[in-house]
C-alpha cells in the first residue's frame, strides 16, 4: 500500500501556519513593548513625586511624623542598589500591574526598619 500526499493541502496548512505564528510574534512583541514603556513611564512620574515628596519633608521632625498613611498602590518609596546602578520604586500591593510597574509590598507587612 502506497501513502499519497498531495503538495497543495499541505503547502496550504504550511502557509496559513507560518501566518499565524507571524502575527502571533507581532502581537508578543507589541505587548512586550507596551509592558516596556509602561513601566518606565510609570517610573518616571512616580520618582518625580517621589522627589517632590523628599523635597517637602520638614527637616528636624521624625520620619514617622511626615509619614502619610499607605494605601493600596501609593507609593511607599525607593529602593537603589547603586553598585549594580539599579534604582526602582516600591509600592503597596501585589497586583500584576503593580509588579509589572514596580517592586511590591505585602499590605501587612512590616515596612523596612519596623519589627
Amino acid at each position: 500500500m502506497k501513502i499519497v500526499i498531495r503538495r497543495e493541502p499541505l503547502s496550504s496548512i504550511l502557509r496559513w501556519t507560518e501566518r499565524l505564528l507571524f502575527v502571533a510574534a507581532i502581537v508578543s512583541l507589541g505587548y512586550c513593548g507596551f509592558v516596556a514603556v509602561d513601566a518606565w513611564r510609570f517610573q518616571k512620574t512616580e520618582a518625580r513625586a517621589f522627589e517632590r515628596l523628599i523635597v517637602h519633608e520638614v527637616p528636624g521632625v521624625s520620619p514617622a511624623a511626615n509619614t502619610v498613611p499607605i494605601a493600596a498602590n501609593n507609593l511607599i518609596g525607593r529602593m537603589e542598589i547603586s553598585r549594580l546602578g539599579l534604582s526602582t520604586l516600591v509600592v503597596e500591593g501585589t497586583s500584576s500591574t503593580d509588579l509589572r510597574r514596580a517592586v511590591g509590598h505585602i499590605a501587612g507587612t512590616a515596612l523596612p526598619g519596623q519589627s
